[in-house]
C-alpha cells in the first residue's frame, strides 16, 4: 500500500472513479473488463475474461496519469517479474504483462475466496489450531521468496488469501524487492501498510526477509487478539509507535493465548532485528516445537520486551530493599542511642521510679496538668510555677520539697513530680500562695 496526503489521495481517488467506470465492458488488450474488484493507491484490481483461453483472470492495472513517481512504474515491472519467477503453490501465478495507451497491467489468477482481512472484519473467532495454521502456511511461502532473494514488504491480512478448498495464498508483491534489483527510493511516498510496518521500514532504513518476519508477527498478535500492536489516528502517530513503544503483552489483551505463543510473537515483533527469528525458518521451527509440547528456540528471558521488564522491576526491589535497609538502620540506631545515651538512661530510670510509685503512691496520681481547668490569669501571678523538662509548666502550691520528689497542690488535690522531671521551680511568696488558697477555697 502507498500512502500520499489525504487531500492528494482524494483527489486522485475521484479521477480514478470516474476513469475506472468508463472501462468496464471495454477489452484491455486481450482481456474483456467485467467489474472491479479491488483498489490501491495508484492501481485498480479488475475481474476480466481472456477468451484465447476462456477463463476469467485478475487484471491489475497502474493508471499512468497519476503516476507521478516515475519508480512507482518501475515497481509494477518488478511486482510481475518477481511473480513470474515465484513457482510455488501459495504465491498467485502470474499470467502476462502489457501496455495499452496510458495503462499498464498484467493478469494473474482470480482466487475464488477470502482475504484474512475479511475473516477479521467479520468479527469472528480464528481457532488457535487454524491460526497457526495460516501462519505456518504463509510462512513456508515467505521462506521460498525470501530464498530466492524477494522480500515482499507489504505483509497485512488483506494480502493473505484462503481459497473456497482452504488454499492459503499470498498475494500483492507490489513493493517487492529483489536482490537482483537496484534499489529504489522515493521521497513522496510512504511506503507499506503503516499498522504492520516494522520499526526499520517506518524509519526507511535498509529492509531484508526479517522485516517480513515482524509483519507476520503482527497479523498472528491480530488474529489471536482481535487488535493491531500499535494504532493512532493518523499515520505519524503511528509510525512513531512502531519506532519507539513495546507492543501490549497479547495475553493481557487475551488470557487464553499460551504462554509459549506469546513468546513467539514478541520473538518476532523485537524491536531490533538482530533479536527477532533470523528466517522464517527458525520461526516455523518454534511453532512445530510449540505443538509437539517441547521447549522453544526463543527463550522469554532473552526477548527485550521482558528484560526491560526485568530491569524496571529489578529497579524496583532494589530501591525497596534500599529503603527498608536505611528504616531499619535508623530504628536500630534510634533504639541504641535511646537505650545507652544519657537521656534514655534517665528516661528508663524514671519509667522504674513511676512503677514503683504506683506502687507505693496509688493516692498520689492525679488527673494529667493539661486537663485541670486555669482560667484566670490571676493564678498564674499568685502560684509556685514548676517547670517540666518536656516543656510544660505546673501551677500550683509547693507543699512539699525532697531530693527525689515534689509535691504541689492543685484545686483538685496534689500531684508528685519527680526531680529528674523537674528543669526549674519559680517559688511564689508565702502571701501570694494564701490568696491562692482562698481563690481556691481550700481552707488547710
Amino acid at each position: 500500500m502507498i500512502y500520499y496526503h489525504d487531500s492528494e489521495k482524494n483527489s486522485n481517488q475521484k479521477e480514478l472513479d470516474q476513469l475506472s467506470s468508463r472501462i468496464i465492458g471495454q477489452r484491455l488488450g486481450e482481456f474483456e473488463i467485467k467489474n472491479e474488484i479491488g483498489r490501491g493507491g495508484t492501481s485498480v484490481v479488475y475481474e476480466a475474461y481472456q477468451p484465447s483461453l476462456k477463463r476469467i483472470v485478475a487484471l491489475k492495472v497502474l493508471w499512468l496519469p497519476f503516476i507521478k513517481d516515475a519508480s512507482l512504474i518501475e515497481r509494477f515491472h518488478h511486482e510481475a517479474e518477481a511473480i513470474a519467477n515465484l513457482h510455488h503453490p501459495g504465491i498467485v501465478p502470474i499470467y502476462a504483462l502489457g501496455r495499452e495507451k496510458e495503462l499498464l497491467y498484467f493478469a494473474m489468477e482470480k482466487i475464488e475466496g477470502k482475504t484474512l482481512d475479511d475473516i477479521l472484519e467479520s468479527k469472528k473467532d480464528i481457532p488457535l489450531d487454524e491460526a497457526i495454521k495460516i501462519i505456518k502456511q504463509v510462512a513456508r511461502i515467505l521462506s521460498y521468496a525470501h530464498q530466492q532473494g524477494v522480500i515482499h514488504r507489504d505483509i497485512k491480512p488483506s494480502n493473505i488469501m484462503i481459497d473456497k478448498i482452504g488454499r492459503i495464498l499470498v498475494a500483492d508483491f507490489g513493493l517487492v524487492r529483489s536482490k537482483r534489483w537496484k534499489k529504489i527510493t522515493s521521497t513522496q511516498t510512504v511506503l507499506g501498510t503503516p499498522l504492520y510496518m516494522s520499526p526499520e521500514q517506518a524509519e526507511g532504513k535498509e529492509t531484508d526477509a526479517r522485516s517480513d518476519i515482524y509483519s507476520l508477527g503482527v497479523v498472528f498478535y491480530q488474529m489471536l487478539t482481535k487488535k493491531v500492536p500499535f494504532d493512532a489516528d493518523d499515520t505519524i502517530a503511528i509510525l512513531r509507535k512502531v519506532i519507539d513503544e513495546d507492543p501490549p503483552e497479547p495475553r493481557r489483551i487475551n488470557k487464553n493465548i499460551p504462554k509459549k505463543l506469546e513468546t513467539i510473537i514478541l520473538k518476532c515483533l523485537e524491536k531490533d532485528p538482530n533479536r527477532r527469528y533470523q528466517t522464517m525458518g527458525v520461526l516455523l521451527r518454534d511453532l512445530e516445537l510449540y505443538q509437539s509440547g517441547l521447549p522453544l528456540i526463543a527463550k522469554r528471558s532473552e526477548i527485550s520486551f521482558f528484560a526491560k521488564k526485568r530491569k524496571g522491576l529489578f529497579i524496583k526491589i532494589v530501591t525497596f530493599l534500599a529503603l527498608i535497609t536505611t528504616i531499619m538502620s535508623g530504628t536500630i540506631l534510634y533504639y541504641l542511642y535511646s537505650k545507652y545515651s544519657k537521656k534514655g538512661f534517665e528516661e528508663s530510670n524514671l519509667k522504674q521510679a513511676k512503677l514503683e510509685s504506683k506502687r507505693e503512691e496509688v493516692s498520689l496520681l492525679p488527673p494529667q496538668p493539661e486537663s485541670i481547668e486555669l482560667t484566670p490569669d490571676l493564678i498564674e501571678d499568685l502560684a509556685d510555677i514548676v517547670y517540666l523538662k518536656d516543656g510544660r509548666k505546673i501551677l500550683g502550691i509547693l507543699e512539699d520539697m525532697t531530693e527525689d520528689r515534689v509535691v504541689i497542690r492543685l484545686k483538685i488535690g496534689t500531684v508528685t513530680y519527680f526531680r529528674h522531671q523537674i528543669s526549674s521551680i519559680e517559688e511564689s511568696t508565702p502571701e501570694k500562695r494564701k490568696r491562692l488558697k482562698e481563690y481556691w477555697n481550700i481552707k488547710k
